[in-house]
Parts: structure tokens; sequence; C-alpha cells
């Protein structure tokens, strides 16, 4: 038998950082400033935007850095900052290198608009709005696909929902989400090959699926501490023999060694976002900004 889902609620952090009397751009503070997307590194750094600017934030208050991508057409989606500090920005059907300088060094077109990207240190990962999953892994240097998987969009094809999240593991799986459906698949960063699918499992029962027939998916994380995903919820897409009481956004923590996913009330609404998990603590924006931390036991 497998283990049950469980239910907890997560416990609010307070958040009392200054930034430093040396930081170039003072008047940004994340902690009551950041909004949206962003996705943590492994130094625990947060990439936000704000405007036409990429600003790096860490724990502790301080601002790591600021980009200016103002030179990017259209409005920028997901960003990354490559090793040399260059960002790689999605922005409807194209990628672009930003140079430090806030040049655009190099413009890719892609087959379709991006549903999430994540990354590692040998290149950056990208699933796509369709109906069928596709992957493409692409390098740092120029963007230029090394593996893809999965079925190819045609020219002219209508966007989907957002349905296919991923997550990159420092053990070199990409971990991606199925739309309604609550399990993963799981990839092989090196090669894009499948590398399994997981069948969770509430008690002996399979996970009911999501009430929604093609919902857009939330955020999917890769929480290094204890080798597990974290994935948000809205807890309106939840099925009734699951929810309970449940209600906001509900971050859903996956086991894959034990067949398991637990369901935990961050207390936030469902508009919340995302943004990362280290040591014992998840990150979260509020939807008017800000940044919220919650001690993850």
């Amino acid at each position: 038998m497998r283990p049950p889902v469980r239910l907890r609620t997560l416990s609010a952090l307070t958040l009392g950082f200054a930034l430093p009397v040396l930081c170039a751009a003072q008047d940004w503070d994340g902690k009551t400033l950041a909004k949206g997307w962003a996705r943590q590194d492994i130094t625990g750094a947060l990439t936000f935007k704000e405007g036409y600017t990429l600003r790096t934030w860490t724990k502790d208050g301080s601002l790591s850095g600021s980009l200016d991508i103002s030179k990017v057409e259209g409005v920028a989606e997901f960003w990354l900052l490559d090793p040399w500090d260059n960002a790689w920005v999605v922005s409807g059907t194209a990628v672009h290198l930003v140079d430090k300088s806030g040049k655009v060094a190099r413009k890719e077109n892609l087959p379709a608009l991006v549903a999430d990207m994540a990354w590692d240190s040998s290149g950056f990962y990208l699933s796509y709005r369709t109906e069928s999953f596709y992957l493409e892994k692409r390098d740092f240097k120029k963007g230029e696909v090394i593996w893809s998987a999965g079925t190819k969009p045609k020219k002219g094809e209508a966007p989907a929902p957002t349905l296919y999240r991923i997550a990159c593991s420092s053990n070199g799986q990409l971990v991606m989400s199925l739309g309604a459906d609550l399990n993963f698949t799981i990839f092989n960063c090196g090669n894009g090959k499948p590398a399994g699918q997981t069948s969770l499992a509430l008690a002996n029962a399979p996970l009911p699926a999501l009430q929604a027939i093609a919902p857009d998916r939330l955020a999917v994380i890769w929480y290094e501490s204890s080798s597990q995903v974290l994935a948000a919820l809205p807890a309106s897409q939840l099925a009734p023999s699951i929810k309970g009481n449940l209600a906001g956004l509900i971050l859903a923590k996956v086991d894959f060694s034990m067949g398991s996913m637990e369901l935990l009330a961050t207390g936030l609404p469902e508009n919340a976002t995302l943004v990362g998990a280290q040591e014992s603590e998840v990150c979260f924006t509020k939807p008017g900004g800000g940044l919220i931390y919650l001690k993850l036991k």
C-alpha cells in the first residue's frame, strides 16, 4: 500500500530584511516590490523583472545586480542569468541573449509560445504551450537546440493552455507536469530520453485528476534539500475527494521514492506565485508584490 496524501498547513516567517548601505539601487526593495515569475538558482538568488530591468535579489536583502532588457522586443515572460551573467529572455516566440551592457547579442525564433523555463549548468530547457508536450534543451552559447522531445508544433498552430511545467534537478533529471494529471514524466537532462513516469497514489487508489479539462498548471520546482518536487496547485482545481477544507494556493510536496504526495495549505491566495525553495523554506511572491517565506518541514 502506498502512503496516503497528507494535509498540513505551512507557517509564515517574518521578513525583516534591509538593503545594505552600499547597494546601488537602495530604492528597490525585493521584500516589498518583487512580483510575478522567478526561479531560484542554486545560490539561493532570485531574479525578478521590474519594468525593463531584471533585478537579482538574495535572501539577506542585498541586490546582487541588475540588467537592462529594454532592447528585447515584446514583453519578457521568462528569463535566466547564465554562468557569465548574461540573460536569456523569452518574449513571445523568441528567446533573446542580452549581454551585461543590455545589448541584444542574439535572437532565436521558437516554435511556439513558451509554457515554462528551467536550467542547469549545461543549458536551459523550454516547454511549450502545446496540446501534446514538446520540450527543448538549448545551449548557453547560441541558444541552439541540443535535443528535443515530444511533438513539435506546426507553424500557425493555436497555443494551448499552460499544461507542461518543468523543473530541473541536480542529479540530471527534468521533471514535467502533465496537465490535469497530478503525476509527472521524468526525462534525462543529458539526452532528453524519457526516464520514467510517476504513479502517485492516495492510499491504494490513483490520484484523481484536477477538476478542469485543460487547467493552466502553476509552477513546479525542484526542492534540493530533500530531493523532492514542489508543485503549486489552486485548491479550486482539486477533486473533492482530496480537497477537503483546503482553500487558496496549495503546495503539493511530491516524494518520488515513496510514490507519495503531501498537500500543504499555504494560507496564500491562488494567484500567489511559487518561486523557490531552499533548506527549510519555500518562497512565494504575493499578488500585490513582495516576498513571503514559509517554513517547510
